[in-house]
């Protein structure tokens, strides 16, 4: 028997590989500071925010996620916390 399953919309408009095929990697891109204030990338990535959903039809992506509100930021604690916790 063969795979009696539609074909996903967008397959092969984009992409055919993981996570979910036709649709493009996001690439996250997180900001900080040095110690003379100026601004640096802390890290980049294209896969550690993604969440796929469905029956990996499509994908969420959490760009940037916090436990507080204001937000704290001194000694990169946003940033960690996320990076424990998504």
């Amino acid at each position: 028997m063969g795979d009696s399953a539609p074909p996903l919309a967008g397959a092969g408009s984009v992409t055919t590989e993981w996570p979910v095929a036709g649709l493009s990697r996001v690439m996250r891109h997180i900001t900080g500071y040095n110690a003379e204030g100026k601004s640096i990338f802390l890290s980049s990535d294209s896969g550690d925010h993604h969440r796929v959903i469905g029956e990996k039809q499509a994908i969420g992506n959490i760009i940037y996620s916090t436990n507080a509100t204001p937000i704290e930021i001194n000694g990169e604690v946003d940033i960690k916390y996320a990076k424990e916790n998504e």
